[in-house]
Order: structure tokens, then C-alpha cells, then sequence
């Protein structure tokens, strides 16, 4: 509760605070001011950054959910147990790179230069490079690298727990595959997919590397603009406040998806 109160509810106080304060100059103005809300409902260039990192963030996490789901499932039923450990080790290998490193090594591969613009044209599919390098395409597939293998687990997770008994219960009455994933594995396993797919939404949608490194500032986020509020302007109010509705857009999609969250199943 100490470590609690220290380094999150104490700022995040004095951030809600500062959020209703105003800047005249370099003097800060403290008090319970609305005008910065008033600039962000009003300036259109912040309005544009929170549609685009909603925009990504739910593609993210829409293709992630998608891409570990099988993935998930495979380790789950179709590796031995005793090899399921050793699949999950190299699952979770991307995580063990340096996040800002693992954002560079994509601009290389993306880069024009680079091994997909290089592989496509020696198989004929194009004629010259194209641009994947700074732009939302480079930076939704950063996103999905590191995000698929953390659904994955949350999504083993609840694999796992599930008895054989119920695919053989649907079988037994008649349900084919397809059926028996829709009706009965599928509906017990949304407990982990909202676990990972919340996840992914709240790591994402607060991330500044990979837009700035694989987004080459075409498009700007939430926390881009932040920084650019806190490094060339020392706007710290007008900052304050698009972190606030940051964690408003968070909280929003936590009581969007509180029915399956299941955190401590994880």
C-alpha cells in the first residue's frame, strides 16, 4: 500500500492537479482551470492523435488476438506436456531483446533497403522498393511482434485449465469441431483473451518507442504529442491533461471488458 500510495496514487494526484492548472509565459498558474481540456476537445491536431492511437491500438490488438489464439492452441493440445515448457521458453524469446532494440531491428527489415523490400523483388512480386519504414504498417507490426507472444500465454493459460471432458461432451452430442470451438472452448477461454487483449491495449496505447522509431513522426500518438507538450514547450498542464483523458480511454476499456477479465488466472 506504501509502495502504492507513493508511486502511483501521489502523482497521479498532483498530475490531475497540474492538469487543471494554466501556463502564463514560464510561470505555472495553479488552480482549477478548464482550459486545457477545452484545447484538446478543441485543437484538432490532439483530437487527430487520440483517433490514431486508437486506431492502431485496436488493430493491434485485434490482429494479436487473432495470431495467438491458433498459436496458444497448438502448444495447448497439440505438443506433447512435456515439451509445452521448451515452446513456451522460445515463444517468449522477444522478450528477452531490448525493446528499443527490437524497434530498430524492424526499420532495418522494413527499411527499403531491407530484407522484405529485397525478398519481394527477387521473387518478382515488385519491381522497385516500396516504403514500409515509417509508416502506420511498421509500426502496427512492431506492435504485433511483441504483443502476439503476451496474448499467447494469457490465452495458454486458460487452455490449459480446460478439461478434456467438454470437447468430448460436445462431440458426444453430435457437435462437430467447429462447433465445439464456438460454443464451448471459445466461451471458456474469454476470461484469457480479455486478460491479454486488455493488456495489449493498455501497453500500447501508452507507448512511445515504437511510433517514434517505426512511425518516422508521420502520424503522432497520445504520448507522442505528450513529449512534445513536455520537451519543446514545457507545457506540463497541457500534458497533465491528454494523460488524463489517456487514462480516461484506459478506463473506459477496462469496464468495456471488467465481464471476462480474469487477471489473477494469468
Amino acid at each position: 500500500m506504501i509502495w502504492t500510495l507513493a508511486f502511483f496514487i501521489v502523482p497521479f494526484l498532483v498530475m490531475g492537479a497540474m492538469s487543471f492548472a494554466t501556463l502564463e509565459g514560464r510561470s505555472l498558474i495553479w488552480g482549477l482551470h478548464l482550459d486545457n481540456y477545452v484545447e484538446v476537445v478543441t485543437r484538432a491536431y490532439l483530437w487527430r492523435a487520440i483517433l490514431v492511437s486508437l486506431e492502431i491500438t485496436l488493430t493491434v490488438t485485434v490482429v494479436s488476438v487473432i495470431l495467438a489464439y491458433p498459436l496458444a492452441a497448438i502448444i495447448a493440445f497439440r505438443v506433447p506436456p512435456q515439451w509445452q515448457r521448451l515452446v513456451l521458453l522460445l515463444a517468449i524469446l522477444p522478450f528477452w531483446t531490448s525493446y528499443v532494440v527490437r524497434s530498430y531491428a524492424w526499420l532495418l527489415v522494413l527499411a527499403r533497403e531491407g530484407l522484405v523490400n529485397q525478398t519481394l523483388m527477387n521473387i518478382g512480386l515488385i519491381a522497385e522498393p516500396i516504403t514500409l519504414a515509417n509508416t502506420r504498417f511498421a509500426t502496427v507490426t512492431g506492435f504485433v511482434h511483441f504483443f502476439v507472444m503476451l496474448l499467447t500465454l494469457t490465452i495458454y493459460a486458460n487452455l490449459v485449465q480446460l478439461s478434456p471432458n467438454y470437447r468430448r461432451a460436445a462431440m458426444d452430442l453430435g457437435a462437430n469441431a467447429f462447433q465445439t470451438f464456438r460454443h464451448v472452448i471459445l466461451p471458456l477461454t474469454l476470461p484469457g483473451i480479455a486478460t491479454g487483449a486488455f493488456l495489449t491495449f493498455v501497453l500500447c496505447i501508452g507507448d512511445y518507442v515504437t511510433p517514434q522509431v517505426l512511425g518516422g513522426n508521420n502520424e503522432l500518438t497520445m504520448p507522442q504529442v505528450i513529449m512534445v507538450q513536455l520537451g519543446r514547450r514545457a507545457d506540463f498542464p497541457l500534458a497533465s491533461a491528454l494523460a488524463i483523458v489517456m487514462m480516461a480511454i484506459v478506463t473506459l476499456a477496462y469496464l468495456a471488458s471488467a465481464r471476462w477479465l480474469r487477471l489473477d488466472r494469468v
